[in-house]
């Protein structure tokens, strides 16, 4: 074989080499990436796919290795919550929320798809913080760097601020209370970030920026404004300055590093003349001042600002380099190819089970397939029931406690999911998704219009509540229908269902209870549509009158409950709990009433000492 025709396939010997023997180098980079990282913003600025090309090319230059690509899910509302002011996340559940934030209009349909796009981004750093400390290396996130989000609101893009929930996650789940580093080298100044550590001594944010957005009195921060029109040598110089000591005093043991390519000379949003060299030096500056020699300091890298179409290719540079210790021109955007990208996807590893799922876990999205998300052309079953977006839900969730209440009955990894185009209903579920994947709570329901003439309600089509790790017990047995005994949520959820059938200016809940059981747990709020069947259960429920809940569900299951020497068995029927005035006035109506207390009279139910037939 000739010279020639050999050092291409050698070339790629290699490369699968490099890429599916871990061992060759231990000190090696790995990467964090979703899917959910790329999402059409509809601004020209803005590169969707910034994400995917840099996966791309980390492919193509066989730089992505076996084992080294981790998969990002989507962080729970209940790590957001411990950054994140309530009323601010409240204000996100509507598209004037998101737009204020971005600065574009955004359609009610969109919601969710802008919420989970960050929410991605947020667990990419959070598992990509947790991996480092974890192994002593270097974590590149493809993602990430949402440096504006405050507390209390969101800006420049930004929802939630990543690096301060991805450290409230150490600190909380794994008692990492040392020293921590920020170094914001986006253009733009980092001041949510510095706003939410401002009275931490153990965090240092460090930002060289062009102009400070917020002063803040912090007790550690770098904050260095620098003006526009920015040069090569003023940017080096003050970061060369400026770093080393720093690093030196604090000799932190986690940093995370916002390498934003919003500091070029073509960049779309940024305002300086920092050119790919320089902003390369920058990145190799950075990495050699933290790590001058071999040493296990765990460092996380955020991608932060970077806008145009050749956004990426800094980044590109940025990672050959810290990948192979040499950098590899990326090719021009437009001669990069994406077939592949899939396929590559296709590899990467699934989160650790501590993190909150198993190989058989559903994707990290609200359960929808890619067809099926929300968009311009495709808004009708983007929301739960027209209403309430699933951020909106799974907040109110974590506000009324039900999502604390299951944590403390030792589900710690939580997640909402739900599934909006069942013809049945839209479904909407509480999984405990580690160690492994568990059911805990699930909902399906759908606004009926004929349940009763002239009316409109939530019809609850299916409802399972269950503790999956608790077993029955004599003074708990279990009920027609259970596998496990439940979660005791009947009364919250009735109350929720309630608030939601206000919101959507509806009458009722409505339901078909299959067993006399959730009758019973049901009454005497909820009333039976048809009067006949309702004075019935009342003579029923009048007869079993002091037994307990128990003694009911028994006596009506052992065929105890008879008319006219045959047993009586609950036969399914519509159950209406009335919200809207109308609506309960109806039950009152004279109508109603005559008809329910006739049927009640008539009846003659009585209880037998011991089961018949």
């Amino acid at each position: 074989m000739s010279p020639r025709r050999m050092l291409p396939r050698l070339g790629r010997t290699l490369r699968r080499v490099r890429r599916n023997v871990p061992w060759i180098d231990p000190d090696r980079v790995q990467w964090v990436y979703s899917d959910r990282y790329n999402l059409d913003l509809s601004f020209p600025t803005a590169d969707a796919l910034r994400s995917q090309r840099l996966l791309s090319y980390l492919e193509r230059e066989g730089i992505l290795r076996s084992g080294d690509l981790h998969r990002a899910r989507r962080t729970s509302m209940g790590h957001i919550l411990r950054v994140h002011d309530l009323d601010y996340l409240r204000s996100l559940e509507t598209a004037e929320g998101i737009s204020r934030i971005f600065g574009l209009p955004v359609e009610q349909g969109r919601v969710d798809d802008f919420l989970l796009w960050q929410r991605a981004m947020v667990g990419g750093t959070m598992l990509a913080a947790r991996l480092a400390l974890r192994d002593g290396r270097t974590l590149f996130n493809l993602g990430g760097g949402l440096h504006h989000a405050r507390a209390d609101r969101g800006q420049g893009y930004c929802l939630f601020n990543d690096v301060a929930i991805a450290v409230h996650f150490l600190r909380r789940r794994w008692h990492f209370r040392a020293p921590v580093l920020v170094v914001d080298l986006d253009v733009h100044d980092g001041e949510g970030t510095r706003s939410l550590f401002a009275d931490d001594p153990t965090v240092h944010t460090f930002s060289i920026h062009n102009r400070t957005l917020l002063e803040t009195d912090a007790v550690e921060d770098t904050c260095i404004e620098l003006g526009t029109d920015v040069d090569d040598e003023t940017y080096l110089s003050t970061l060369r300055r400026e770093l080393p000591p720093l690093v030196e005093r604090l000799k932190p043991e986690l940093v995370f590093y916002l390498a934003g390519a919003d500091v070029a000379h073509d960049d779309r949003h940024g305002d300086w003349k920092i050119s790919a060299e320089a902003v390369l030096e920058r990145d190799r500056f950075v990495m050699q001042t933290l790590r001058p020699e071999p040493s296990e300091l765990a460092i996380v890298v955020l991608l932060a600002g970077g806008y145009g179409m050749n956004a990426w290719r800094y980044a590109a540079r940025f990672a050959s380099w810290l990948a192979l210790g040499r950098t590899i021109e990326p090719p021009l955007t437009e001669n990069l190819p994406l077939a592949a990208w899939r396929k590559i996807t296709g590899r990467l590893s699934e989160p650790l089970p501590e993190e909150g799922t198993t190989a058989a876990a559903a994707p990290d999205d609200w359960n929808l397939s890619m067809d099926d998300l929300p968009g311009p052309a495709n808004s009708a079953h983007s929301s739960i029931l027209g209403r309430f977006s699933i951020h909106a839900v799974e907040l109110g969730l974590e506000r009324l406690g039900l999502m604390h209440r299951l944590r403390r009955l030792g589900y710690e990894h939580l997640k909402v999911e739900a599934d909006l185009d069942n013809p049945m209903g839209q479904t909407l579920r509480v999984v405990s998704v580690a160690p492994e994947r568990r059911v805990l709570f699930e909902l399906r329901g759908r606004i009926e219009s004929g349940l009763v003439e002239g009316f409109s309600t939530l019809f609850v089509e299916w409802m399972l509540s269950q503790d999956p790790q608790a077993e029955f017990r004599e003074k708990r047995p279990g009920l027609p229908g259970q596998q496990s005994p439940g979660l005791n949520l009947l009364g919250d959820v009735g109350a929720l269902l309630i608030l939601g059938v206000e919101h959507l200016q509806l009458d009722a809940v409505s339901f078909i209870p299959t067993h006399f059981s959730l009758v019973v747990q049901s009454r005497p709020h909820a009333l039976c549509v048809d009067p006949v069947r309702e004075g019935r259960l009342r003579a029923v429920l009048e007869l079993l009158r002091g037994t307990g809940f128990l003694g009911m569900h028994e006596a009506v299951s052992n065929g105890r409950v008879v008319e006219a020497d045959r047993v009586w068995s609950w036969e399914p029927t519509a159950l209406c709990i009335p919200v809207s005035s109308q609506l309960k006035a109806w039950f009152n109506s004279t109508e109603y009433s005559e008809s329910a207390s006739k049927a009640q009279k008539q009846a003659e139910f009585r209880l037998a000492e011991r089961p018949v037939g």
